[in-house]
């Protein structure tokens, strides 16, 4: 298990933007492929050296390095010097590790366990009251690394099920001749399509997930996949973790993509078409759109008062019977749904369609070694 220079980067944005600090516990011993003096501390805290030793395990002196007060491993046995020795498979945790860390790291750990709902119970119940658990899970092509792959939905909808609030969603992929250059996206809930095959190309992609522990939470919830929940109980924009226009990470280094083109979608251009299904045309985008042979293809995102909806790519039926921000880019048509199924022309909500810039994906290269999990 390892943490490479721009995952770094990454959990050092979440800790930041949701100050994040205080005890912090790795799932397993991890190593890192870079120096952590690289690493910026969050702001206010104190890097001191003194809590960095020569003994210390490198993600021990990355998470020193970032300010957290105390740093310790949790792991099934002790051959890579754990701090605590425990199989995530067990349904008791150990009174000890109950409710005793501010954040709960997981770098490659629960692909490995193969009793998913004990290991994330266990999580839920080492951190405490406004803890926050990260995880950085396979997501696509890491066939054999471990019992599972694991699709953002079962994060997003397991956590929100158990009473957590989601913050953070990344999908992060590279491909094998490039493994430096990231491409970092959203993995909102539906942008990535109405449950699919064929949504993602062939690269490699990793999961980032991150969400805080409220006061009163479910230890044993029973998630339904939102993309099949009642109308009445999906999730809305509240529920979702922070939407982003994607971006590079190089080498550590950020590259932001040219700004994705916008359009307003004024309210005399709807169309109702049948249920709760509208529809808008938008000819000058056609060839960007979903198509029998590739029913993922359109890059585009429906924004409603700058919130994206979804599922994207949705059934044209699903739209006009459930609804519920669901919609589809095909031909030269856009057919939707309100979020609240409302008629989009008279429920005073701004519309819009963003088309992402994916020119400069090309432009940068990066090298050195594999991430490794």
């Amino acid at each position: 298990m390892g943490i490479h220079l721009n995952l770094a980067v990454l959990v050092r944005e979440v800790a930041c933007r949701h100050r994040v600090a205080g005890r912090v516990a790795t799932l397993g011993e991890q190593w890192l492929s870079f120096d952590p003096e690289q690493i910026a501390p969050l702001p206010g805290a104190t890097a001191s050296p003194r809590r960095v030793t020569a003994k210390q395990s490198p993600a021990a002196k990355y998470f020193a390095r970032l300010g957290f007060a105390a740093v310790e491993s949790i792991d099934i046995d002790g051959c890579e010097g754990a701090t605590y020795l425990f199989d995530l498979n067990r349904a008791d945790t150990p009174a000890g590790l109950t409710g005793k860390f501010d954040l709960v790291f997981n770098g490659g750990t629960l692909e490995h366990v193969f009793h998913l709902p004990n290991a994330l119970a266990n999580v839920s119940r080492m951190l405490g009251a406004g803890g926050v658990a990260i995880h950085i899970l396979p997501c696509n092509n890491w066939v054999d690394h471990g019992y599972y792959q694991f699709s953002p939905c079962l994060m997003f909808d397991y956590y929100r099920a158990a009473g957590f609030e989601c913050l953070e969603s990344m999908l992060l992929g590279y491909s094998s001749g490039q493994p430096d250059r990231w491409l970092v996206r959203c993995a909102w809930p539906g942008l990535l399509g109405a449950g699919l095959a064929g949504a993602l190309d062939d690269g490699v992609y990793l999961h980032l997930f991150a969400a805080r522990r409220g006061t009163a939470i479910s230890l044993n919830p029973l998630p339904i996949q939102a993309l099949y929940e009642l109308a009445e109980d999906a999730p809305t924009a509240h529920d979702r973790p922070r939407w982003f226009a994607p971006f590079l990470l190089c080498n550590g280094r950020r590259h932001d993509i040219a700004p994705p083109v916008e359009v307003v979608l004024h309210p005399p251009r709807f169309s109702r078409e049948s249920g709760y299904a509208w529809t808008v045309t938008i000819g000058e985008f056609a060839a960007l759109s979903d198509t029998i042979e590739r029913p993922a293809r359109s890059p585009l995102i429906l924004l409603e008062d700058g919130v994206p909806l979804g599922p994207s790519h949705a059934a044209h039926a699903q739209i006009r019977t459930r609804g519920r921000g669901r919609y589809s880019h095909w031909s030269e048509h856009v057919y939707f749904a309100s979020s609240d199924n409302s008629p989009p022309d008279r429920n005073g909500r701004r519309y819009a369609i963003l088309i992402p810039a994916t020119s400069a994906l090309g432009d940068l290269q990066g090298r050195s070694s594999c991430p490794r999990f």
